[in-house]
């Protein structure tokens, strides 16, 4: 029998349409050989229980329940608890293609040493999908030398890379034991992704990468990441700290783009957060919060860093009224947009 794949799926409060379709997704995988361990972090009671309904479903499945430690911790759990050789990560709201596991699968039965398959996603935000291509890989390439492995560090740094996703990689999971790679859980929720993958591509020998859209992303507007709260903004700075601390201060590319990727995260405290409608903070208040957050070190040394053209017109735009300070300019904006 071919390798077991270990599908391991934290769930915290996921609405029920989204995990019955994830669920779905999963049971009905062409390739049989596959263990499904929902991780439910201290959910609420209608969700733990569908848990435990799927667990009825498909002898494969494996049910955990815990109190919320966060999704890093949540994931953590489940590669412990993992018996396969490969593991997936597929969150809650998302899904995979049906034949996902046997395309990856058969991949393996023909390259030797593999420790990553990467793949791309299609973004599915309501019910239109959108296949986001890779313009910066290589279709069926393996990366193995250190030049080469760096330049995937890179690229999970890259805004429009589309590299960042845990979901979009298969990784043997003796690779993840033998090397220490778990998600850090003092990162509980923000870019604990980009940190995870950026350790990753550090101790990895062999990646190889497949152009095959295998795994959906789903916008869920109820999901933590639709709509960052204050606390999730700081925990992104704490994953860009831990990042930084491991990069060669003499790596003057890297620490670049470090910093160019961070002018996002600026963007999209500020626009997505600070500012968004879905606020319901006064403007005072906004405005103090946000002043807060630029005043963090490692954001006042990216705003420094800022550069016309660096990144694209519309978030450059917003960079400057940061910068200038016009904090009620950005307000209206935010009023206007939807």
């Amino acid at each position: 029998m071919k390798d077991k794949i270990s599908i391991i799926v934290p769930i915290y409060n996921v609405p029920e349409n989204f995990l019955t379709k994830c669920i779905d997704s999963l049971i009905n995988q062409t390739y049989g050989n596959i263990e499904i361990i929902l991780v439910d972090d201290g959910s609420d009671e209608k969700c733990a229980k569908m848990c435990d309904k799927f667990l009825k479903i498909d002898k494969r499945i494996i049910v955990i329940h815990q109190e919320n430690k966060g999704l890093s911790a949540t994931r953590n759990v489940g590669v412990n608890k993992a018996s396969g050789k490969w593991i997936m990560f597929v969150d809650g709201d998302d899904y995979l293609e049906k034949a996902a596991c046997d395309t990856l699968i058969n991949i393996t039965s023909n390259i030797n040493d593999i420790d990553v398959i990467a793949f791309p996603m299609i973004r599915n935000i309501n019910d239109v999908q959108n296949i986001m291509k890779n313009k910066y890989l290589i279709p069926d390439k393996i990366y193995k030398t250190q030049k080469e492995l760096e330049y995937l560090k890179k690229l999970v740094l890259t805004f429009d890379a589309n590299f960042s996703l845990v979901g979009t990689k298969m990784i043997k999971r003796e690779t993840l034991l033998k090397n220490g790679i778990f998600h850090d859980e003092n990162l509980r929720q923000g870019a604990e992704g980009i940190e995870f993958n950026f350790r990753l591509f550090s101790s990895v020998k062999k990646v190889l990468y497949k152009d095959l859209y295998l795994y959906h992303y789903v916008y869920n507007d109820a999901s933590i990441s639709s709509y960052p709260t204050e606390k999730n903004n700081y925990m992104v700075i704490r994953c860009f700290d831990k990042i930084r601390k491991n990069i060669n201060d003499n790596d003057d590319e890297m620490i670049k783009q470090f910093y160019i990727r961070l002018l996002y995260v600026v963007v999209t405290s500020t626009v997505s957060s600070y500012f968004t409608q879905k606020n319901k903070m006064n403007y005072r208040t906004r405005k103090k919060k946000l002043k807060k957050f630029l005043s963090e070190p490692l954001i006042e040394e990216t705003m420094k860093r800022f550069r016309i053209g660096t990144i694209d017109f519309k978030r450059s735009f917003v960079i400057v009224l940061l910068k200038m300070r016009c904090f009620y300019l950005l307000y209206l904006i935010s009023k206007i947009i939807k």
